[in-house]
């Protein structure tokens, strides 16, 4: 197929976890709990690279894995707390929040890890 210039379509590197992706279920919990982040800073306390958020995805050079990414939380975030069918990913999701609105003294620690630090300079601006 390739020697008649056939073109592949599909990403097929990513298979789906179970449960959500933990980066982005982080992302999500991030913006949920604290709406005064940016995208691109809930992106970074989920885990994601700037490598990794400036690849192109298709054939649009502007089209990236941010603005994927941006896009999805976009829909999740609207339908966050009125959504009734609840998939193990939103439960997931759910949890995080409500340790990150508890008053637990580690509850940055404990959701975003290593990368707790970041959040108190996204808070400082």
């Amino acid at each position: 197929l390739n020697d008649i210039g056939f073109k592949w379509r599909g990403d097929f590197r990513k298979n789906q976890t179970f449960g959500g992706d933990p980066k982005v279920n982080r992302m999500v919990a991030a913006k949920v709990a604290f709406p005064e982040l940016s995208f691109r800073e809930c992106m970074y306390l989920g885990g994601f690279e700037d490598e990794e958020l400036d690849t192109v995805i298709g054939p649009q050079t502007w089209r990236t894995y941010y603005v994927t990414l941006k896009d999805g939380l976009r829909n999740v975030i609207k339908v966050f707390d009125t959504r009734t069918r609840k998939t193990k990913a939103h439960l997931n999701r759910e949890a995080l929040v409500s340790v990150l609105r508890s008053e637990d003294a580690d509850r940055l620690t404990k959701v975003f890890g290593d990368r707790a630090g970041l959040f108190e300079g996204f808070m400082e601006k």
